[in-house]
């Protein structure tokens, strides 16, 4: 198994620096504009204040005025960009991991090991999850660093807690894609249905948001669960959320393992 997750890592490694690369960038350039964008925020506050309540919590536009690092993230990049960035990386790496095997016919030489599908299952979700906390934790954790060069206070559990969150919600998407891809046999359909899942969850929480009558879509979205205003506002992470991922987790992990298992693979 260690020589499969080993495997599965080194062959992967450029994707994982990129996206962790580009993520640190991001927050470096954020840190380094904080003092300046905090200070010009009154004014934008004021144009924000026009906007719908419900569009100003979906993006995060709530803590425009706040001092506080953690927050300003939260409406420059947590809320939105990263977990475009994070779902992008999670399906990448399911669907290659099963789905693009197969369609590269390159899944043959791993079941010809003296290793159970269960065990070969096991590998590949093992290097799925080093990857997770890796590339939440260089996407979440650098801040702290980076804010203290250019002197800006931060709240090191805060962090901690947005890089669990994070990572529930990235292991989630990871575990969805994973249950795609032990359908499919073409990596681009692991992409198109993801994507098109997470969409639709998306767009369920901004209708809910914005209309008080379907108010009940938001209870399907992940992420209504994936409430990056609060934690990085109080480092708390509710009970709801952490249920619901470790569910929608388990269950899709325990299907793709089985599917996997089962499933009858020309190589």
């Amino acid at each position: 198994m260690r020589r499969i997750i080993w495997r599965e890592l080194t062959d992967r490694k450029w994707s994982l620096f990129w996206y962790s690369f580009a993520a640190i960038v991001l927050l470096w350039t954020y840190a380094a504009t904080y003092k300046s964008s905090v200070a010009s925020a009154q004014q934008l506050l004021e144009v924000v204040k026009t906007y719908p309540k419900a569009l100003i919590e979906a993006f995060g536009l709530n803590s425009l005025a706040s001092p506080s690092i953690e927050e300003y993230l939260n409406g420059k990049h947590f809320s939105f960009l990263w977990p475009i960035m994070a779902s992008l990386l999670a399906l990448s790496r399911a669907g290659s991991q099963f789905a693009g095997e197969i369609q590269d016919h390159s899944l043959g030489l791993l079941l010809a090991m003296p290793l159970s599908r269960i065990k070969i299952f096991a590998a590949k979700y093992i290097a799925g999850l080093i990857t997770i906390a890796m590339f939440t934790g260089l996407s979440t954790l650098p801040v702290i660093p980076l804010a203290n060069v250019y002197g800006i206070e931060t709240h090191p559990h805060i962090l901690v807690a947005m890089w669990i969150l994070c990572g529930l919600f990235m292991w989630t998407v990871y575990a969805v894609g994973l249950l795609v891809s032990s359908f499919v046999s073409h990596v681009g359909r692991v992409y198109a249905l993801g994507a098109g899942v997470l969409l639709a969850s998306y767009i369920a929480n901004i209708v809910a948001l914005l209309n008080d009558k379907v108010d009940w879509l938001k209870q399907i979205s992940l992420f209504h669960y994936f409430d990056t205003a609060t934690v990085l506002s109080t480092g708390n992470i509710s009970a709801q959320t952490v249920e619901v991922f470790a569910g929608v987790i388990v269950a899709a992990s325990a299907v793709a393992a089985w599917r996997f298992v089962m499933r009858d693979i020309h190589v």
